[in-house]
């Protein structure tokens, strides 16, 4: 939606904060929502960066929503508390990026989708990180961390790969999925099980 509320783009990738507003992002038309559970009422910003294709939504433990500016190669960061963005530029520039993820540090993990890199963002520090994955043709979709502080990547240019990243001794794991296939999300269980979804 815009700011008026008419229908701009669609939203996807809705995450919930502490007090069960819904953010998402919308591609078209460059912005991120807000859905205000107690007033029913949606809010919309646009991308501090113009065009950007604002992409997958993950609201951190302080209720800032996290998103990918797919075409400018950059994450932002939005905080609802004074409505204002921080953006952080991957190394990997030009590129693309997908869908970001929080661990359970509170890092920002991220796919660089057109160069085959994985990194983390730490929003103590503002220290920005990236990996190149070790296989060729990667194309990394979405990044999660799970109850261990693994990272897990689902793989799009492997024809169906979820990959497990270690930070602690920057090991790669693959596990090929039984069928040929794009994962554009994982999402993983208290209890560490992982579920991806095949397209």
């Amino acid at each position: 939606m815009d700011s008026t509320g008419q229908a701009k783009g669609r939203g996807n990738t809705p995450d919930a904060d502490s007090k069960g507003n819904v953010y998402y992002t919308a591609i078209s038309g460059s912005l991120i929502g807000k859905w205000d559970v107690r007033t029913g009422k949606t809010k919309v910003w646009p991308t501090p960066t113009p065009e950007a294709g604002a992409y997958g939504m993950s609201v951190d433990s302080n209720d800032k929503g996290w998103f990918a500016e797919y075409r400018k190669c950059k994450v932002a960061m939005f905080d609802p508390a004074t409505e204002k963005f921080t953006e952080y530029n991957s190394p990997s520039a030009p590129c693309t990026i997908r869908r970001p993820g929080i661990d359970g540090a509170g890092n920002v993990w991220y796919g660089v989708y057109s160069k085959g890199m994985l990194g983390k963002i730490d929003p103590k520090t503002g220290k920005v990180s990236e990996w190149k994955l070790p296989m060729p043709n990667s194309n990394p979709y979405d990044a999660v961390g799970d109850p261990s502080g693994n990272i897990w990547v689902s793989d799009g240019g492997q024809g169906g790969s979820l990959i497990r990243f270690d930070p602690r001794t920057e090991k790669f794991t693959y596990y090929p999925t039984p069928q040929l296939t794009d994962m554009p999300k994982v999402r993983i269980t208290k209890e560490g099980a992982i579920w991806f979804a095949p397209r």
